[in-house]
């Protein structure tokens, strides 16, 4: 089928992660590239390799290539700890203290990223796929920015034929808090590569404004290319879900995302917290539906917006907001919200008003939320929305700074 609609009829897009992969980009990025192989574009993807997965398999319509050596993975899950007694539990006692030693020194040396060993095995599968498709677009996906080093590399060639997007879902040279590598060391190179990435890209694309304001500054030569598009909406139907109050009358609140130690670091834990790990997405989705509250811990920062916060606000859910300054994104973003509670994390403790605030908040009855009040504020953060975004840039109809 020939695709005849706005935009590349044929991209190729450079991604560590992709679906089956549980994380925000690798969501975002598997729901476009479904939605545009339904309407009959030629989607390709290169991602790394995943156990059990084939190196090449259509999925949705995607083809989905996975280049990499299977045995890296095998020699991560080969470093886990084993447990006995014993000489085994000496020999894991070894182990452990050298999986640790060695963990500290590629640590302190890697780069751009811990991904940069899938580099050249994805520069050489992207490669390929150029000469034999030859697509329109090119879009690399950071977090991991070995990707958009993946993108680089092709953008660079002479006679390129493609426009090239970089999507950041991470700052790169500025994320103080999460560095993506050893900033004592390469914080000068960072700098340098990132702005010939952006000299180099067609467009680059953001979440927030406030990164864009600071990459603006940063490479003000490169501002004009700087476009935002927000996080996207792609919770899969699950039903509306039960609301659960537990034993009791008890409150069941659930907090989904991961915790960092620099941006959204744990704290000690309760007796009632209860950690599930890894979940697959539409066990997430569900467990959002039926919470009778959601909690959401703000970033450390000031220029991230957690994705999943604009999913918490699908739901309809009450949401309970932790954040580290009150001029946190998330706060601003829940502003419009009218179930939800914003408190401002203190170095000695919630105040008696704070406390005063928390149990009102979990006592009252969850304020019923119009669905067409909803739909109206989300409407941004939709799956049509934000391909048509995305499209406009790849196919140069839209000028970044007009994308918002």
């Amino acid at each position: 089928m020939n695709y005849t609609g706005r935009g590349p009829g044929k991209v190729l897009i450079i991604s560590f992660q992709y679906w089956p992969a549980l994380n925000a980009r690798a969501f975002r990025w598997t729901a476009l590239a479904e939605d545009w192989a339904r309407e009959g574009r030629e989607v390709h993807v290169v991602c790394a390799r995943v156990p059990d997965r084939p190196v090449l398999e259509t999925q949705n319509g995607v083809r989905v290539h996975r280049a990499g050596s299977a045995w890296i993975e095998r020699l991560r899950g080969a470093a886990m700890p084993v447990t006995g007694g014993g000489t085994a539990a000496r020999r894991s006692a070894i182990r452990r203290a050298a999986t640790a030693a060695a963990r500290a020194i590629w640590h302190r040396i890697y780069w751009p990223d811990t991904s940069c060993t899938w580099y050249f095995a994805a520069r050489s599968k992207a490669r390929e796929l150029l000469a034999v498709i030859r697509p329109e677009a090119v879009v690399s996906v950071s977090p991991a920015f070995t990707a958009v080093a993946v993108g680089r590399s092709l953008a660079r060639r002479s006679r390129r034929e493609f426009r090239w997007l970089i999507d950041l879902g991470d700052p790169f040279s500025f994320a103080d808090e999460a560095p993506p590598n050893n900033f004592r060391i390469y914080r000068g190179l960072n700098i340098r590569f990132e702005r010939s990435c952006f000299a180099a890209a067609d467009s680059v694309s953001v979440t927030t404004s406030e990164t864009r304001d600071r990459y603006a500054a940063l490479f003000p030569e490169s501002a004009q290319k700087i476009a935002v598009i927000p996080p996207l909406i792609a919770l899969p139907e699950t039903g509306s879900g039960t609301v659960h109050t537990g034993r009791s009358g008890r409150r069941r609140l659930a907090f989904l995302g991961r915790l960092y130690p620099t941006i959204r670091p744990p704290r000690k834990a309760s007796r009632n917290l209860f950690v599930h790990g890894a979940v697959p997405r539409e066990r997430a989705a569900s467990a959002m539906r039926s919470a009778y509250a959601l909690v959401n811990i703000g970033n450390d920062t000031r220029y991230q917006l957690p994705s999943k916060i604009v999913e918490y606000a699908m739901t309809g859910r009450p949401i309970l907001n932790l954040v580290p300054r009150p001029d946190d994104s998330s706060a601003r973003f829940l502003a419009r919200h009218p179930a939800h509670l914003t408190l401002t994390a203190r170095g000695d403790g919630p105040t008696p008003e704070d406390l005063r605030q928390l149990r009102e908040f979990l006592e009252r009855a969850p304020e019923e939320i119009s669905q067409a009040m909803l739909r109206a504020w989300l409407a941004p953060y939709t799956l049509p929305e934000i391909s048509m975004r995305y499209s406009a840039l790849l196919s140069g109809t839209s000028s970044p700074q007009g994308t918002a």
